[in-house]
């Protein structure tokens, strides 16, 4: 996710777009306000390839309310995360309409292939079969956290790890043109 972050901001800065930085879990742990050149692209590439990762649950209206605060423009947000269940989802989507309705956003994730992997192998014994029936109910409950997501105003977009980068510029390109 870091770095499809990373390649995204440099295709953005190429188009002339403003570039910025939020990350969040509980508390606020990074800001870079959005800006062009060179020189802001260091110091947000800096502060993006040092973030760790937290087991801590995410405060979305902390998060929202602070990136309506310090951007007055629509924006368009590329949100990365994990939407793992369906009141996580809820929270995002309620939050997001609370604070920043007047941003454009996307849902980024990446798969989870171990899942399906587990969901697409033959089942020949009791552990296999419970396996097996655990992988097709989460991908079944993630499927449809997508597409609340989606029924809700925001698109979202999760990709396989060795394409989500390009997915992720793909869909950034593509969201540009049409919110022009």
């Amino acid at each position: 996710a870091v770095n499809a972050a990373f390649i995204v901001a440099e295709t953005a800065m190429a188009n002339g777009d403003n570039i910025g930085l939020l990350a969040f879990d509980s508390e606020i742990r990074r800001i870079v306000r959005p800006a062009k050149g060179t020189t802001h692209f260091r110091r947000l590439a800096e502060n993006l390839y040092n973030i760790d990762i937290s087991e801590t649950s995410a405060d979305y209206e902390k998060a929202f309310s602070t990136l309506q605060k310090m951007q007055n423009r629509s924006s368009l947000v590329l949100f990365f995360t994990d939407p793992y269940n369906f009141e996580h989802v809820n929270e995002i989507i309620k939050s997001w309409k609370r604070y920043a309705q007047r941003h454009r956003v996307i849902v980024l994730s990446i798969k989870n292939q171990s899942m399906a992997l587990i969901a697409g192998k033959r089942s020949n014994d009791a552990e296999s079969v419970f396996l097996k029936s655990a992988a097709l109910k989460l991908a079944d409950d993630r499927s449809r956290t997508f597409s609340i997501l989606e029924q809700s105003g925001i698109p979202a977009l999760e990709a396989n790890p060795d394409s989500f980068t390009i997915d992720v510029i793909n869909r950034y390109i593509n969201l540009k043109m049409k919110f022009r």
